[in-house]
């Protein structure tokens, strides 16, 4: 699970720290078993103190009218659900409730404790909740050990007592409006009338089913996002229409999103919802809304990676599927219970800014044709985004270090991203940027796998350089150890035509998971435009507009790819500052 609270912290969400609230299902049994012993030490605790105390008042009776100094104890109770000691009346008015070692605040962003779990079981019972969302929530044709809306909502509702789980979710129900009425804010709407414990909403799937643009929330904080300028269009104006309503409607309920597991189904982007799921992530931190990430939960994507076991069709899950997400949601609901999210709302920077951020700097840029722009007829090769990052953000310097047909990995030859790295040793830059992979995929280079050597245990000979994933560790491990005071991202391109591309290249998605694995172990920002449908879209690589050959951009492609490259560059040089 990972879960958001909304404090402040710097950055955009790409690259922002978050509070991780489970990791693994070790952690989380561990935790409830420290829960669990918590309670047990309690009472063993308070049941000594009245056998003490039964014992003292024994003795006394059996005195004389002699006086005895008179002590008192604190008596501790039992934990409740939340894993807090609650004090007797007995207890010292001095003692402090933060010095309670198991009481559990809620935590923050920028803290590293590990809260102890609600108990679902204790906090679910009797409680009502609605839940909102599309096909995975009505659960109309896969759960054959139901009828149609039981699905997760009912397997919470009757495994943890609680008196109403109404399912009001619908088969192909959009965010956006890009399956006309047929959305979850209408759910939302058409059953306000009930008051709930809890609103669990979820959606997402059609969208990205539908390819539809993801666009941008209303740069402003949610008290001054004003619902007529939201652009329902896009599951970005959808999703806060829909947050502001469900807020606005169920004011005294708990209120939370649930973000879908990976899915294999290759239909629209559903095997590549990385920007729909961080636009999610974006939003719901802004409307102060927790949400539980499936998605990026890697251990639960790790069982659904067995889909003939869980999903029906890749999409939608079976009822071993329901069986497995169900404790998961009910473990969130219960943990989120009753807590007050504070919205957080970073607008993104604005033109002016990113100049501001850019201006003087200097740059250094390594990759394959794509960076090296062999085919910039405007400005001839070697330019590209690069030369325009610089004439049009006002960098000090830039050097563009790239070459045609360059690698990540040494297998096809010398012609390699790390020769480039090497080669330009001695140079001092604010901004370090890499490329790379399309050259390895279009050769078919074996993948391999990123290894789990960091910079303190590092060793070249153990990494296998016939790969790319050997290739890339080396690469960063490299970079990362040359240019220590330096911005380092790396840009991952956008998709090439299926058509026109050899190899892999038309099928790049998992050398992409590599670089976003390994840039996140290395510290590197990674900008990925391959999955990033948006851009996708704009770019339109079938056409011709933007590349001549539906792989290297012309000089309109680099018009367009230069400001989004740019503004990561200024978005991660601020978090890092």
């Amino acid at each position: 699970m990972i879960f958001a609270d909304g404090a402040e912290t710097s950055g955009r969400s790409f690259y922002r720290q978050r509070q991780q609230y489970w990791l693994t299902r070790k952690e989380r049994l561990n935790a409830l078993w420290r829960l669990h012993m918590k309670k047990i030490t309690a009472w063993i605790l308070t049941l000594a103190s009245l056998a003490l105390v039964m014992s003292s008042c024994g003795a006394s009776t059996s005195q004389s009218n002699t006086s005895s100094p008179t002590t008192t104890t604190g008596q501790t109770t039992p934990a409740d659900a939340s894993g807090t000691t609650e004090p007797s009346e007995t207890t010292a008015s001095t003692a402090s409730s933060a010095s309670d070692p198991t009481t559990v605040s809620t935590p923050t962003l920028t803290e590293s404790v590990t809260p102890v779990p609600a108990d679902p079981m204790e906090v679910l019972k009797g409680k009502t909740a609605l839940f909102c969302g599309d096909s995975i929530v009505m659960a109309s044709t896969h759960d054959t050990k139901h009828a149609a809306f039981y699905g997760w909502p009912g397997r919470i509702k009757d495994q943890y007592g609680m008196s109403v789980g109404k399912n009001v979710g619908v088969d192909g129900a959009s965010v956006s409006n890009c399956r006309g009425n047929n959305t979850v804010v209408n759910q939302v709407i058409n059953n306000s009338k009930t008051k709930y414990d809890f609103v669990i909403l979820e959606g997402g799937v059609n969208d990205a089913w539908d390819c539809q643009p993801i666009g941008s929330p209303i740069q402003l904080p949610a008290s001054e996002t004003k619902v007529a300028d939201l652009d329902l269009s896009t599951l970005a104006g959808g999703l806060e229409n829909l947050l502001y309503r469900t807020k606005k409607l169920y004011p005294d309920a708990t209120i939370g999103y649930v973000i879908n597991f990976k899915m294999t189904m290759r239909m629209g982007y559903l095997t590549e919802m990385e920007e729909y799921i961080d636009a999610i992530k974006r939003i719901c931190e802004k409307w102060g809304v927790p949400y539980l990430n499936l998605y990026e939960d890697e251990e639960f994507n790790e069982a659904f990676k067995k889909s003939s076991r869980y999903l029906a069709d890749g999409c939608h899950p079976n009822s071993a599927g329901y069986d497995l997400i169900a404790p998961y949601i009910a473990q969130f609901m219960a943990d989120i219970y009753g807590k007050e999210y504070t919205p957080f709302f970073e607008p993104d920077l604005t033109e002016e800014q990113i100049k501001e951020i850019l201006k003087g700097k200097t740059a250094a840029f390594f990759g394959d044709s794509i960076t090296y722009a062999e085919k910039d007829s405007a400005y001839g090769a070697g330019y590209g985004f690069a030369g325009r990052i610089s004439a049009d953000y006002g960098l000090e310097s830039y050097k563009n270090f790239a070459a045609k047909d360059a690698a990540v990995s040494p297998k096809l030859g010398e012609n390699t991203v790390l020769k480039q790295v090497k080669g330009a040793e001695g140079g001092s830059y604010d901004f370090v940027v890499l490329g790379g992979g399309l050259t390895d995929a279009s050769n078919t280079v074996s993948l391999g796998v990123v290894s789990k050597m960091t910079a303190e245990n590092y060793d070249e000979s153990k990494l296998n350089l016939k790969t790319f994933a050997g290739g890339l560790d080396q690469l960063l491990y490299e970079t990362v150890t040359r240019y220590p005071d330096a911005t380092i991202v790396y840009v991952v391109n956008y998709k090439p035509n299926p058509s026109k591309a050899t190899g892999m290249a038309g099928r790049m998605s998992l050398y992409v998971e590599a670089i976003e694995k390994a840039c996140a172990k290395w510290g590197v920002a990674c900008l990925n435009l391959y999955t990033n449908p948006t851009f996708n879209k704009t770019f339109d690589i079938t056409a011709k507009t933007n590349s001549t050959d539906g792989i290297l951009p012309n000089s309109a492609g680099y018009d367009l790819l230069a400001p989004v490259i740019a503004r990561f560059l200024a978005e991660t040089y601020a978090a890092k500052s």
